[in-house]
C-alpha cells in the first residue's frame, strides 16, 4: 500500500474518533429557555380573537371547541396518523433500485490460468470503471404484510378521528358546567362572605352569652358545634366556586389571569326539557354513537389484521425482480445487459415462531372484544344513572 494511501487513512481514523469523542451532553442555556418558553406562549394564544364583549354559554363552547389545547393535541393526532396510512400506502408498491458507482486500482488485477500451465498473468478488468444498474423487485409476501398494514393504518385513522369526537364531547359537557359554576360563583360569592361574616359575628356573640351563664355550658357548646360544622361547609363551598372562572378560562384558551365578563342567561326562570324517549331507545343511541365504542370496534378489526399478518409471515416469500446493468470494463463483450430473476425464501423457524404470533394476536382480538362488552355494559348503566338523576 503506498505510503500516501496509509497516511490518508490514518488520518480520517483519527478524526472519525476524534469526533466521536467531543460529543458531550449539553443542556439549555437559561435565555435559550426563555426564548423556547416565549415562543410556547406565543404560539398558545396566537391567532385568538380578544374577549371584549360578555361570553355567553354558546360563545364559550365555540371558543374551546376552536381553541381549546386538548383538541389541538387530537387533531395533530389524527393528521399524524393520516400521514402514517399514506406512509403505508407507499410500502404497497414494488421496490425501485438504482446504483451507481466508480471503482479504481493502483494495478490490474490479474490471475494464473493452471489449464494451459502458462505463467503469464492475464486480466479481464481495467484498473477504472463505472458502474450502473437499476433493479425492480416485488416481494408477495412483503406485499401481503404491507396491505395489512395499511389496512389497521386506516382504522387507527378512525380511532383518532373517535378520540377527536370524544374530546369535543367532553369539552362541550365541561364548558357548560364550568360556565354555570363561574356565573353562580360571580353571584353567590359575596353572599357566602358575607354569611361568614355573620357566622364569626355570631361566634363573638355565642362567647359573650356563654361567660353570662345564662344557659348550660352544654347548650352552648351544641350550638357552637353545629355552627362551627356550618362554617366549615360555607368554607368548602366558597373554595370550591373561588377557582371557577380559572376553570372556565382554561377551557376556553384564555391566558390566565385575564379579565372578562359572563354573559347572564335571559329571563330567569329555567324550563326543564321533558324525557320522553323510552330507555330502551336511550340504550341503542348510545351504544351505536359513544365515541369511546366506536373506537372499539375499530381496535377489534385492527387485531383481526394482526392475526392475519402473523399468519402470512409463517409463508414463504416469492420475491420477483428485474433489472437493467451496465459496466464499462473494455474487456467485455457485452456492457450492458437485463436480467430476469425469481428467488424463494422460507425461515423454517418461522413455522415454530409464527404459531405463537398467531396465538397472541387472537388473544389480543378476544381481549379487544371483551373490553367492548364491559364497556357496553357500562355505557348502558350510565344512561340509566343519567335517567334516573335526570328525573
Amino acid at each position: 500500500m503506498p505510503n500516501r494511501l496509509k497516511t490518508t487513512l490514518l488520518s480520517a481514523a483519527i478524526t472519525v474518533a476524534v469526533s466521536g469523542c467531543a460529543v458531550q451532553p449539553k443542556a439549555f442555556t437559561p435565555d435559550e429557555q426563555a426564548a423556547m418558553t416565549r415562543e410556547d406562549l406565543q404560539s398558545m394564544f396566537e391567532e385568538q380573537p380578544p374577549v371584549v364583549e360578555p361570553i355567553s354559554l354558546y360563545e364559550a363552547m365555540a371558543r374551546a371547541i376552536r381553541f381549546n389545547l386538548d383538541r389541538r393535541v387530537q387533531l395533530m393526532e389524527e393528521a399524524l396518523r393520516i400521514g402514517q396510512l399514506e406512509v403505508a400506502k407507499g410500502n404497497l408498491l414494488p421496490q425501485l433500485t438504482v446504483n451507481a458507482g466508480y471503482n479504481a486500482r493502483n494495478n490490474y488485477p490479474g490471475s494464473f490460468d493452471d489449464s494451459n500451465n502458462s505463467l503469464e498473468p492475464s486480466s479481464s478488468q481495467d484498473k477504472r470503471y463505472r458502474t450502473a444498474d437499476a433493479t425492480f423487485t416485488w416481494n408477495v409476501l412483503d406485499f401481503g404484510v404491507s396491505y395489512a398494514q395499511a389496512r389497521q393504518e386506516a382504522d387507527n385513522v378512525l380511532i383518532a378521528r373517535e378520540k377527536r369526537r370524544k374530546v369535543v364531547q367532553n369539552i362541550i359537557q365541561d364548558v357548560r358546567y364550568a360556565y354555570w359554576r363561574a356565573l353562580s360563583a360571580r353571584k353567590l360569592l359575596p353572599e357566602l362572605d358575607q354569611i361568614l361574616a355573620q357566622a364569626d359575628e355570631a361566634l363573638r356573640k355565642l362567647d359573650t352569652l356563654q361567660k353570662l351563664s345564662i344557659e348550660s355550658p352544654l347548650v352552648y357548646l351544641r350550638f357552637r358545634k353545629q355552627l362551627l360544622t356550618l362554617m366549615q361547609d360555607m368554607w368548602t363551598l366558597r373554595e370550591d366556586l373561588s377557582t371557577a372562572r380559572a376553570e372556565f378560562a382554561a377551557l376556553i384558551n384564555l391566558r390566565p389571569g385575564q379579565s372578562f365578563e359572563l354573559l347572564d342567561p335571559p329571563g330567569r326562570e329555567v324550563s326543564i326539557p321533558s324525557m320522553e324517549l323510552p330507555i330502551e331507545r336511550l340504550e341503542g343511541y348510545a351504544l351505536i354513537h359513544r365515541p369511546d365504542i366506536r373506537e372499539q370496534h375499530y381496535k377489534a378489526r385492527v387485531s383481526s389484521e394482526e392475526i392475519r399478518k402473523a399468519m402470512a409471515r409463517m409463508l414463504p416469500g416469492v420475491e420477483l425482480a428485474v433489472g437493467g446493468n451496465f459496466d464499462s470494463t473494455s474487456f467485455l463483450v457485452n456492457d450492458t445487459w437485463s436480467q430476469l430473476g425469481v428467488r424463494v425464501s422460507w425461515n423454517i423457524f418461522n413455522l415454530f415462531t409464527g404459531q405463537k404470533a398467531v396465538e397472541t394476536a387472537e388473544a389480543q382480538h378476544e381481549l379487544d372484544d371483551a373490553r367492548r362488552r364491559s364497556l357496553q355494559m357500562a355505557v348502558m348503566v350510565q344512561v340509566h344513572l343519567a335517567v334516573q338523576r335526570f328525573k
